[in-house]
């Protein structure tokens, strides 16, 4: 239990800090507007199926879905509603999703070491972050998923995600090559 008490105590403060940052920031820029709805919730993988959150996340996205992983199972992949626009970053020497998934865009990220980031944007309004890869060889592994609902958060990781892409390149995939999809919204 130790271990889950200090995690969760930084992880505690480090979404206290954000959401004072959040607030700092949008004070700052408008004036005296706050972030509507920010809320959190934190599990740990060893006692919470995190892959499987994850999925049903997924597939109550509406509108957008933006994903940088290390790697990511294919059943993460295919739970994404084909009606949504979706982008998901891997690592360039992670395997690729087996599957052609004509709805999604898959990219493999071109970096100097490993892109380990982990986390989902969700509708431009919800961040799935945390030190779990959404696999099934991660589940009950001693790691963490945060779940944040905070637009203004989402709009930093979303500026996050578009560095990411440029210095990626598509896989060589049927589904990537055919799958135009609209542009994702900008960064506030």
């Amino acid at each position: 239990m130790g271990r889950y008490s200090l995690a969760a105590s930084i992880l505690a403060v480090l979404a206290v800090a954000a959401a004072a940052a959040i607030s700092g920031l949008q004070n700052q820029e408008q004036g005296t507007a706050k972030e509507e709805s920010f809320n959190y919730s934190l599990h740990f993988c060893s006692e919470y199926d995190c892959p499987k959150a994850l999925i049903w996340q997924l597939k109550a996205a509406k509108e957008t879905v933006s994903c940088a992983f290390y790697r990511v199972d294919d059943s993460v992949v295919s739970s994404i509603p084909e009606a949504v626009a979706a982008e998901i970053v891997i690592d360039e020497k992670a395997k690729t999703a087996a599957a052609d998934f004509s709805h999604v865009k898959i990219y493999k990220s071109k970096s100097k070491g490993i892109m380990h980031n982990k986390y989902c944007i969700i509708d431009d309004s919800r961040i799935i972050t945390g030190s779990f890869n959404p696999t099934a060889a991660s589940k009950g592994d001693y790691n963490d998923m945060l779940m944040i609902n905070s637009t203004a958060l989402a709009s930093f990781y979303n500026g996050d995600f578009e560095r990411l892409k440029p210095g990626s390149r598509e896989t060589p995939t049927t589904a990537a090559v055919a799958n135009k999809r609209p542009k994702l919204k900008a960064a506030i």
